[in-house]
């Protein structure tokens, strides 16, 4: 199964090796030094991929292309100026860091222009639009590779992100079992790490597969089939982490020796259902789960968590038999079970997004002047100190460079612990292959192992692709002094790429991002609870979607506000003793959202005409009252 989820990046890894390695070969080979910028075209397009449909693959690389084939060219134009090469390259890094508000899709196709402008703004050559056509050519050829002679399965990028959140589940009811097999009591830590860690794995694969989905579907006219029941199976997942979330803070309040008998049986069951649907959903072919369609353990319905067992053994159930038939008419969903909604994100919302990215204020906008002022000191530092390869020093300092402080220097230390390890691969490698033919073949599983560990690993990554570019970059077989020389770029343009976050706007988390992430976090929490207590006190039936919004908004700022925390954990300079205190308050927070949730479901799943379960809102009431203390707390 493993493997399985790996073909597609050692797919993705082949392509991008075809599309780089065959050009510098034949470059070497023909002695055509222009070959390579057709190269470096094809491996830059590789690493924009955005994923998704063939159709829009295709657009962004072509975009792409066109794009960098203009940069290419003016930039060889601007290199005869050191002023104005220096003066494009950070205007044009700026503006491609922008471009985050668009996205991550968008940012990436930023960086991997202003990384075509470091090249070209470095390399002064009457021979530019020559240089320009190849670098497009190499972009056209990865296009081509991708979505016509190579093409992703059309609904492979949603099955994969499906995939991912039934392996979370997964996860989440093997670790509820072995709690039950502990007989841990309420309050144990074991119960508060549960909730911590899986709640939020299972909300991220959520978003993102929803993400997939809206992003392969609204390029698309009309509903396929098959698009249609993986939107429903994204529905029946989030059921189950209802379901699951609710069941954890059931039987957490119940002692050992009252738990329903049959719990470990449900979760074991579910769990190996969620493990089936994960596996046909990754084979690269459809093929027929193993287990039979709606096979049940017969457990009845009752009071309290079993009836929420009842529950989750037939979502399980649900899933294994929409999963047998993704290529055909699915069977009805079940209640209060919907299919993700059509994506109405237009281009006058993205252009709204671009122009708030505009402000003084915005995080973005600041990055943007950071990343702008970072690659000018980039490029002249590279053309003082290294002028043979500058590039590589600005292009190090683009692909170190965060919006945060910690990131950042978390991600210098990757890069330079890889490059200098993977210069020393090189020393290895230059000394026992002197032809050309051998270089492109030492040069070929490099690059697709690269590309397979790119979104794994960034020290993996870095230490594979190093050998690659520093065997192009050699004089001569054996040339030690250009892999000495590229660990010491890699070193200066993470310097400068960590003093430029230091220096330059420094976002530090308790000062900025941590405030506003716990203060979103205690809105959302509130309205969520507020809005399921008002719901269910006036008895009103057909608000299920008004709470599902409510949920996700408060699943959503409960992961952002751990994701603030985890960056101010990862800062170099520390100013207060903060930490602690939003820790509270976001397992508070957590804890608030999880009883709330757990309230609704028991409401929902109740029989017609029952009142709702006063213990679920007596807890909802007594955590409410801990997370105001926590929040008044100085």
């Amino acid at each position: 199964m493993e493997l399985a989820a790996l073909v597609p990046d050692v797919a993705t890894g082949v392509r991008a090796a075809i599309v780089t390695v065959l050009p510098l070969f034949f470059s070497i080979r023909l002695a055509r030094p222009e070959l390579a910028w057709m190269a470096f075209g094809g491996w830059l397009a590789t690493l924009t991929d955005p994923g998704g449909s063939r159709g829009l693959r295709a657009r962004v690389l072509l975009a792409f292309s066109i794009l960098g084939a203009l940069l290419v060219w003016s930039g060889q134009a601007a290199a005869l100026s050191p002023l104005l090469a220096v003066l494009m390259l950070g205007s044009v890094a700026g503006a491609g860091s922008l471009l985050r508000a668009l996205g991550p899709g968008p940012g990436a196709m930023g960086t991997t222009l202003a990384i075509a402008t470091a090249i070209a703004t470095a390399v002064p050559s009457e021979a530019r639009q020559r240089n320009a056509l190849w670098f497009a050519a190499g972009g056209g050829l990865a296009v081509l590779l991708s979505s016509v002679l190579w093409p992703v399965w059309r609904h492979l990028p949603v099955r994969r992100a499906v995939a991912r959140v039934f392996e979370e589940l997964s996860a989440y009811t093997a670790e509820l079992d072995g709690c039950l097999a502990a007989q841990l009591g309420e309050g144990e830590e074991r119960w508060t790490a549960v909730a911590r860690r899986h709640p939020r794995r299972v909300r991220d694969a959520i978003e993102q597969a929803r993400a997939m989905s809206l992003a392969v579907h609204a390029r698309r006219s009309g509903e396929s089939v098959m698009g249609g029941n993986l939107r429903m199976l994204l529905g029946l997942a989030e059921a189950q982490f209802l379901l699951l979330v609710t069941l954890a803070s059931e039987l957490e309040v119940v002692p050992p020796a009252r738990r329903p008998a049959g719990a470990r049986s449900v979760l074991a069951q579910t769990g190996r259902r969620d493990d089936e649907v994960r596996g046909v959903l990754l084979a690269r072919a459809w093929r027929a789960p193993r287990m039979a369609e709606g096979s049940t353990l017969g457990v009845a319905a009752g009071p309290g968590p079993q009836r929420i067992l009842a529950d989750l053994e037939r979502a399980g159930a649900a899933a294994i038999t929409l999963v047998a038939s993704l290529d055909r008419e699915a069977p009805a969903a079940p209640p209060a079970v919907e299919a993700v909604p059509p994506d109405n994100r237009g281009l006058g919302q993205e252009l709204r997004a671009l122009g708030d990215a505009l402000s003084s204020r915005s995080p973005i906008f600041r990055h943007a002047i950071r990343v702008a002022c970072a690659a000018a000191v980039a490029s002249l530092a590279g053309a003082w100190l290294s002028p043979q390869h500058a590039p590589w020093v600005t292009i190090t300092t683009l692909a170190v460079l965060q919006p945060y402080s910690g990131a950042t220097l978390r991600r210098a230390v990757e890069r330079v612990v890889g490059t200098v390890l993977g210069c020393l691969v090189v020393l290895g490698i230059a000394a026992g292959l002197r032809s050309p033919l051998a270089l492109a073949v030492s040069m070929f599983p490099l690059s697709v192992a690269a590309v397979v560990t790119r979104p794994r690993s960034y020290r993996l990554f870095s230490f594979f692709v190093t050998p690659v570019f520093v065997l192009i970059a050699m004089h001569s077989p054996g040339d030690w002094s250009t892999a000495a020389t590229r660990a010491g770029d890699a070193l200066l343009g993470g310097a400068i790429a960590v003093g430029a976050a230091l220096l330059l706007y420094p976002r530090w988390e308790e000062r900025f991002g941590m405030p506003d992430a716990l203060a979103a976090m205690a809105r959302a929490v509130e309205g969520y609870r507020d809005r399921v207590l008002a719901i269910r006190a006036a008895g009103e039936a057909a608000a299920g979607r008004d709470i599902a919004e409510a949920r996700r908004i408060a699943g959503i700022a409960i992961s952002e506000a751990e994701a603030s925390l985890e960056r101010r954990l990862a800062e170099p300079m520390r100013r207060g003793p903060d930490e602690a205190r939003a820790m509270e308050r976001i397992t508070f927070a957590r804890r608030l959202a999880h009883a709330v949730t757990a309230l609704d479901t028991l409401a929902v799943h109740a029989p017609p005409g029952a009142p709702v379960p006063q213990p679920a809102v007596d807890r909802v009431q007594r955590l409410s009252a801990l997370f105001q203390e926590a929040l008044a707390r100085s």
